[in-house]
């Protein structure tokens, strides 16, 4: 028998079958849109001894566990501390290592240093390092150890290195994380090499400089030198305030500067005797209405065939940041735009990234923006971008919750673990206070 369907009839099924498709599709998004939980919410109690305002990002040992830091709170609402989170089945015992400003330096400043707001690393030991803003010995910031005793039930703070020794010649207020030669393959410091790192200001020209720390045999110090002192050039056409610094295999420096030419410039540093010779390997803003990206940030990324990427926090089509790839060929690198942020209405697709990219083995790039996204304009973003294609995805969109009671404004960029896992920190929301959070972003 044939059956036939009237037209009130059809209209009716097809609609049911487009509703079925649209719920289908709606739980097929649910099921692969990423969960976050808050792995910690900072300034919980008065006062805010816990810390308050993560800026530096995470670091992951073998063992899971996540070290960072906070620009302030701890003992005073100016100090900061280094924290540790440490799993625990599924959730994360927090842990405060130090806390800043505990030595003074009479009434003046902390001589332990102060405000550190960049990432740590770790050495083979387990021990971990850091710089602080301020503090010190001239309270210009310092380089700091915490070395754990043999079980890490306790961490003692060794300063290894003053800056503004002599006379600010040598740099003062790192801008940069450590870092060391083998870094980009994840594998720990060795504890001995040299380690490398930016300051915004001093050097001779008191514009930044880029250092070099040696170790000091039987001690734990370092010794520094400059390896070179931007803004000499006219216009500071070679750079000026770095704001990153990466050791190649083949003995190079890369990085780049946030100011300088016409938008920041992407450099190279190579050895020439004991000196280092700077070359530019390319200038921002260099493009009409700087669409190839303005003021670089955060650091460089090395990719498997050589390429650098990085980001930066304005210019692109939209004038909002990019996503950009450079392939170093000296003074005829090219560089070419991935992604420009806010090319969706209201900047949903994020706006103005910030803290750097990371990389699974897939070569999927993911990072931060500070403002865009779904939630409003001065919230942000978690995105990745697809390899090859480059394809921009929004994986989470903060403030989404009552009072961003899930986070703000994520400056630091993420990192990943053996899960695909994304962790990460928020410098605002989580509390009526909005003094920041940890999360994991769960695939």
């Amino acid at each position: 028998m044939t059956i036939i369907l009237q037209r009130p009839l059809l209209r009716s099924a097809l609609a049911l079958a487009i509703a079925a498709s649209a719920l289908i599709c709606a739980l097929q998004d649910a099921a692969a849109a990423p969960s976050l939980d808050s792995v910690h919410i900072f300034c919980t109690t008065a006062g805010c001894p816990d810390g308050n305002l993560p800026l530096g990002g995470l670091l992951r040992d073998s063992d899971g566990n996540l070290y960072g830091t906070t620009f302030s709170g701890g003992l005073s609402a100016t100090a900061g501390i280094v924290f540790e989170l440490k799993p625990v089945g599924a959730r994360f015992r927090y842990r405060i290592l130090h806390k800043f400003c505990s030595r003074l330096n009479g009434s003046r400043f902390c001589r332990d240093g102060a405000q550190p707001s960049q990432r740590l690393i770790s050495d083979v030991l387990g021990n971990l390092y850091g710089v602080t803003n301020s503090g010190g010995t001239h309270n210009a910031g310092t380089v700091f150890m915490l070395r754990p005793n043999f079980d890490r039930s306790h961490f003692q703070l060794v300063t290894i290195y003053n800056f503004c020794v002599p006379s600010c010649g040598h740099g003062f207020i790192p801008n940069s994380g450590l870092s060391y030669a083998g870094q980009e393959t994840g594998a720990p410091y060795d504890g001995t090499s040299p380690l490398f790192g930016t300051t915004s200001d001093g050097g001779t020209t008191g514009f930044g400089v880029a250092y070099e720390l040696t170790a000091v045999p039987g001690t734990p110090k370092r010794k520094q030198s400059v390896l070179y002192s931007f803004c000499q050039q006219t216009d500071c056409a070679d750079g000026r305030i770095p704001v990153s610094l990466v050791p190649r295999a083949d003995g190079t420096l890369i990085g780049t500067t946030q100011l300088g030419a016409n938008g920041g410039v992407a450099f190279e540093l190579s050895p020439n005797g004991a000196q280092f010779s700077e070359t530019v390997l390319y200038s921002f803003c260099s493009a009409a209405n700087c669409t190839d990206g303005k003021f670089p940030i955060g650091s460089l990324t090395l990719g498997a065939k050589g390429d650098l990427f990085g980001e930066t926090q304005q210019g692109g089509a939209f004038n909002s940041g990019t996503v950009f790839k450079l392939v170093p060929k000296g003074v005829h690198s090219k560089e070419t735009v991935l992604y420009s942020f806010c090319g969706q209405t209201n900047c949903v697709d994020g706006a103005f990234p910030s803290g750097g990219l990371t990389f699974n083995s897939a070569g999927d790039m993911f990072g931060t923006t500070v403002e865009g996204g779904a939630a409003g304009f001065a919230t942000g973003t978690v995105f990745e971008l697809i390899a090859g294609t480059h394809q921009h995805e929004v994986l989470y969109n903060f403030c989404t919750l009552a009072n961003c009671a899930d986070g703000q404004q994520p400056g630091a960029g993420v990192i990943l673990d053996e899960s695909g896992n994304l962790f990460g920190t928020t410098s605002e929301g989580g509390t009526a206070d909005s003094s920041g959070t940890v999360f994991r972003l769960t695939p």
